[in-house]
């Protein structure tokens, strides 16, 4: 089971006024994991959720595609983990990494695209040259 955590508003004012509304990458992963994202995560999770939500059926998007169509080229991670832990109706089981591969110990995500068409090589990984839905480059 998952824990969902709270933003800190206390300690969101507190940061953008220490760090001037811009995190540095390791305050940002400190404050992430400690609940203190509301005002720099909730958007581009909302954006990247919109996002997944726009891929056809039968199509997939690599993390490192999601972040670049975002304007974030460098954040794929964050993607990845977002992806991760997706509400429920994001179709979450459409975005794979660079290779093909599908998020591991998540076996029902092979069969949710095997269900909508997606082809995956002797390998194991899916198609992309066949799926892939945009391709991106950067």
């Amino acid at each position: 089971m998952k824990t969902k955590l709270k933003p800190q508003p206390h300690l969101t004012i507190i940061i953008r006024r220490v760090y001037g509304g811009i995190l540095p990458p390791r305050v940002r992963r400190h404050a992430c994991a400690a609940g203190i994202y509301g005002w720099y995560m909730d958007k581009f999770a909302s954006d990247v959720y919109n996002l997944v939500n726009l891929i056809p059926e039968g199509k997939v998007l690599t993390y490192g595609a999601v972040a670049t169509l975002l304007g974030r080229p460098g954040n794929s991670r964050q993607v990845g983990k977002l992806m991760s832990g997706a509400p429920e109706g994001v179709r979450a089981h459409r975005v794979v990494n660079a290779a093909g591969r599908t998020a591991p110990g998540w076996i029902e995500q092979r069969e949710l695209l095997e269900s909508e068409g997606v082809a995956f090589r002797d390998n194991g990984l899916v198609d992309l040259k066949r799926h892939m839905h945009i391709t991106v480059s950067g």
